[in-house]
This record gives structure tokens, C-alpha cells and sequence, in this order.
């Protein structure tokens, strides 16, 4: 089985989540079998964290994509976003 056929949703954040995931879109060679939602924004703005959290709530086989740029705060959010599971 693959990996993508497995996936349920994935949420992507970054301040340019958008064009990133676009840009993906273009070199990826399989059909996208998964819902993806895209949080654009920094992680420090709480709006971000209300948006990611609502994310958190619709199912627990969602996963994340943080493109923060700093390891620890990647981390950080990660395991927040779980503990809210």
C-alpha cells in the first residue's frame, strides 16, 4: 500500500503555504487521494493557532506540515496539536 493512500487530510502551515503547495502540485507525479488545507501564516499570530486547531478537531488521522523554520518551534507546535487531540 502507499503512503499517500493512507493519508486522510493534511494541514500545511508556512507564511507562504500557498505558492509552496502549488509548487508541489506541479512536480508531484501521483493523483492527490488526501484533503489538504492550508494555513498560511506565522505561528505566532494566534489566529493561525485557531485555524490549526479547528484542523485538530475535524479527525485524528490529520497530519501536519510546519514549515515555521526553526526545528524547536516545529516541535513545539507539534506536540501542542497533539495534546489537543
Amino acid at each position: 500500500m502507499h503512503a499517500q493512500s493512507q493519508l486522510e487530510s493534511v494541514v500545511i502551515n508556512d507564511a507562504d503555504a500557498r505558492r509552496r503547495a502549488l509548487g508541489a502540485d506541479d512536480q508531484m507525479e501521483f493523483f492527490r487521494t488526501y484533503q489538504r488545507e492550508i494555513v498560511e501564516g506565522d505561528l505566532r499570530d494566534p489566529e493561525v493557532w485557531l485555524q490549526l486547531a479547528k484542523q485538530q478537531i475535524k479527525g485524528s488521522r490529520t497530519e501536519f506540515v510546519l514549515g515555521t523554520g526553526e526545528e524547536a518551534d516545529n516541535l513545539r507546535t507539534a506536540l501542542s496539536l497533539r495534546q489537543q487531540c
